[in-house]
């Protein structure tokens, strides 16, 4: 994609040209199927504006831009979700090159992997697309509830859960359902995979409203673990991220913003620190000491809301001192 990337606000996407070179290929939501959000390829300040586009249909705040580097059959793009479906766009001018039309509105962002963008959409159906001119493959049986999820792509497979509490897994080439699993309350987290010499197959790992976070065999569906009574309000945006014999799922905040008592209590116990203290907080090596932050969430486990579990028992691992990211 040569010197662009892109970045979006409000209904105008953005290219703007960075001061070097640097590759753009982000093909889905966090990046990978662990979800990392990491990508090797340097990406440096941007220098100037190149091009806008406004697109009328509404942008969903919590979906990102999805952008591909050219490949055999399909040209370099950036794809954008928006309430009317997706859109197609050229990275050097940011001209229409499709519009994949839906009767109801992507429930987020799609997945790339090879020649097909995949679409959850909020009519219960998951899309298969092609990048080279947005003309449909196929289209799963609705699902009981809209889907709110970006699909996990690998392996042969399409996997997202639904409003309907249930996480749905479908061949990639055909859109069969091979298998699902029920769970109690609406699903709208993404999941993330890994493999692991233990389960040379792959692992998905994903949250519930049911404030439970669970690991699914990929091939079948069979529940490893399932990890329940989580702390935060629930598990709605976003998804797991896998990083070694780690997973850290956050959940939605579980910390007042207007209760001035509570944020009083807070500010007492050293929890709450305002920016102009952050110097007081630092070693002789310039680093910001947590040693009381995670003493603190020890003691009240309950606000924890960054959590760290074991990928082969669920167990919850290490106490990170982040609240968000």
């Amino acid at each position: 994609m040569n010197s662009h990337t892109v970045r979006f606000a409000g209904l105008a996407i953005f290219a703007l040209q960075l001061s070097v070179s640097a590759l753009a290929d982000w093909p889905m939501p966090g990046h990978d199927v662990r979800r990392t959000s990491h990508s090797a390829d340097p990406v440096q300040p941007p220098t100037r504006a190149l091009w806008h586009k406004k697109i009328d249909a509404l942008i969903p705040s919590r979906s990102q831009i999805i952008t591909l580097e050219a490949s055999s059959g399909s040209p370099a793009m950036v794809l954008v979700t928006a309430a009317d479906g997706i859109h197609s766009l050229d990275p050097d001018t940011g001209a229409e090159r499709w519009l994949y039309a839906m009767d109801m509105p992507p429930g987020d962002a799609p997945s790339v992997e090879g020649r097909l963008a995949f679409v959850a959409g909020t009519d219960g159906t998951i899309h298969a697309v092609q990048t080279a001119d947005g003309r449909r493959v196929w289209r799963t049986d609705r699902a009981g509830a809209p889907f709110y999820a970006n699909p996990l792509v690998g392996d042969g497979r399409v996997c997202a859960g639904a409003r309907d509490g249930v996480f749905y897994c479908f061949d990639k080439f055909d859109g069969k359902l091979l298998w699902f699993k029920r769970t109690d309350a609406p699903i709208s987290y993404s999941a993330a995979y890994q493999t692991y010499p233990d389960e040379p197959n792959g692992v998905y790992f994903f949250a519930s409203q049911d404030r439970c976070a669970y690991a699914l065999r990929a091939e079948t569906g069979e529940e490893i673990w399932r990890t329940c009574d989580l702390p935060g309000s629930t598990f709605i945006a976003y998804w797991p991220v896998v990083t070694g014999e780690r997973v850290l799922f956050v959940s939605a905040s579980n910390y007042p913003t207007d209760d001035q008592q509570d944020l009083g209590a807070l500010q007492r116990e050293g929890v709450l620190v305002e920016e102009g203290e952050l110097e007081a907080r630092k070693d002789p090596l310039g680093r910001i000491r947590v040693d009381h932050h995670i003493a603190w969430l020890e003691a009240h486990p309950e606000r924890r809301s960054v959590l760290v579990l074991d990928r082969k028992t669920g167990a919850q691992a290490e106490i990170t001192p982040f609240l968000w990211w």
